[in-house]
């Protein structure tokens, strides 16, 4: 289970290094990174690697400038459109299910939700599940709270 979890940790980083060179050694730097990020999510969610590979999608986005000239890679406008970048709100939407086994950090649903509107992705499905999640993420006890529960009348 370790050498597994190893193995796939270094693939994860293969993969968001590609991404990071894509826009230098790609022709289509947009289609590399969710090609990328589709082969690494098919071995499970990790919130880490969505959020990374969010941000490098966005470096892709800005290297290509406002008026780029795209050959084969995607535009703006085709990007929401794409089966790719649906591939990556699917997960986003099982990452905000608000059941508590589905772990999604704090500090990565942030950084997704920076990177998207970053982007301009608009998916009207996510924002209900966003406050669903957000909700169910305050309404878990934490251990400091048993902690500090622990100690009443013992002050």
């Amino acid at each position: 289970m370790y050498k597994n979890e190893k193995r796939q940790k270094k693939a994860a980083r293969q993969a968001l290094a590609k991404m990071e060179m894509a826009p230098v050694q790609s022709l289509t730097p947009i289609k590399a990174c969710l090609q990328e990020y589709a082969k690494i999510s098919t071995k499970g969610f990790s919130c880490e690697v969505l959020a990374q590979s969010l941000k490098r999608l966005n470096q892709a986005v800005a290297a290509t400038g406002n008026s780029a000239m795209t050959m084969n890679d995607l535009t703006l406008t085709e990007l929401d459109q794409s089966w790719r970048m649906d591939k990556v709100s699917e997960d986003i939407k099982f990452g905000l299910d608000p059941n508590p086994n589905i772990f999604f950090s704090p500090q990565n649903l942030a950084q997704v939700s920076r990177e998207l509107g970053n982007l301009g992705y608009k998916n009207t499905d996510h924002f209900p599940l966003w406050f669903d999640k957000i909700d169910a993420m305050l309404a878990t006890p934490k251990t400091d709270d048993y902690i500090k529960g622990a100690n009443v009348g013992f002050d």
